[in-house]
């Protein structure tokens, strides 16, 4: 799998999607407004790294079975009700978290001495970020995030490990003075803006890197026969302050040949990210609004999980129903459409 990837910069913008629309005033302001998350109320992560096995996947034998039977060539997944028993434990919301479990890949970005470097230093972070993004040894289905929820963390990255993978002679970004004992903050956000299609944005940004990424997904997959294929639609957006770049990359399935790369990903450090305590967490937030289906998944209660999602489910349907009768459109909080894209509402270039 790749990128599909275009370069912009200060003088020349080519693009065979056209340009980026203009970017709204400042003084928008969503209607119940975004929520300020204290960063001294963060701390490290301790859920579990690796997935637990619940024991009941041979029990449910009969449950996987009479549904394969079901499936058929082609078929569309997303329309499919998954049994809860192979159900990951997280909202799809943290699990885009997860993939930024190697931020000082993603910082040293800017320390690279040309364009060419510093894109091929991003797509190195990017096919690295897969394998932590991914918890235990089998293959499971995260959370479908409701509408309105989001997932705040943060990272508290070490400056002495924020290295250049190249550098050219004398290049002006590849030395580094910071002082070993600091750390930069990589701050992310993730926010559930649509139903239909279930549409994810999140937006991460380092200041003192003046780097940041600004991102809407969503996916399509379907069963290939002896397989399941995944499609990812959307656009990231790159941005690298200092250098006065953008580097958009969008999520297509494409085979590629060429100059081949091996990275060990097991050898690789991670970063844990912080989180605030449930008790300090919104009512939408996702630890603590998946709160009650995750316990009961730990405990194996495989039935309570299922009651709980349902509920939360109908809820969503119920108020999403109210909408369309009051033909009132829902209203983000941290994101604003721009024409098919969404964009940050408090984004670091337009700070600078």
């Amino acid at each position: 799998m790749a990128s599909f990837w275009e370069f912009r910069d200060g003088h020349q913008r080519h693009s065979s999607g056209g340009e980026i629309p203009p970017f709204l005033s400042m003084g928008w302001t969503p209607n119940s407004g975004p929520d300020l998350v204290l960063s001294e109320d963060e701390k490290s992560d301790t859920e579990d790294k690796e997935e637990t096995e619940l024991g009941v996947m041979e029990d449910q034998r009969s449950v996987i079975l009479h549904l394969i039977s079901q499936l058929k060539l082609g078929m569309d997944l997303t329309k499919v009700v998954l049994p809860t028993f192979i159900l990951e434990k997280r909202s799809l919301l943290e699990m885009y978290a997860d993939f930024m479990a190697h931020p000082d890949l993603l910082l040293a970005i800017t320390a690279g001495a040309t364009p060419e470097e510093r894109v091929i230093c991003f797509v190195e972070y990017y096919l690295t970020a897969f394998h932590e993004g991914r918890k235990g040894a089998l293959a499971k289905k995260p959370y479908n995030p409701i509408i309105g929820e989001t997932f705040h963390c943060s990272w508290e990255v070490p400056k002495d490990s924020v290295k250049p993978k190249r550098t050219a002679p004398h290049s002006p970004h590849s030395h580094n003075h910071d002082h070993p004992s600091e750390s930069y903050k990589l701050r992310f956000v993730a926010e559930q803006v649509s139903h239909h299609p279930p549409i994810s944005c999140f937006y991460c940004e380092c200041k003192e890197k003046r780097l940041c990424v600004n991102t809407h997904v969503w996916t399509k997959s379907k069963f290939m026969g002896m397989s399941v294929g995944v499609s990812m639609i959307g656009e990231g957006v790159l941005r690298l302050l200092e250098h006065g770049e953008e580097y958009v990359f969008t999520l297509e399935f494409t085979y590629n040949n060429g100059e081949t790369k091996v990275i060990d990903t097991t050898t690789l450090p991670v970063c844990p990210k912080k989180i605030r305590p449930l008790e300090k967490q919104g009512p939408m937030e996702s630890r603590n609004l998946w709160r009650e289906v995750t316990q009961y998944l730990r405990l194996g209660d495989i039935d309570a999980a299922t009651e709980q999602k349902r509920r939360l489910e109908e809820k969503q349907r119920v108020e999403e129903r109210k909408r369309e009768n009051l033909r009132t459109p829902w209203q983000p909080k941290y994101f604003i459409q721009e024409g098919d894209g969404w964009v940050y509402f408090n984004p670091l270039w337009k700070a600078h």
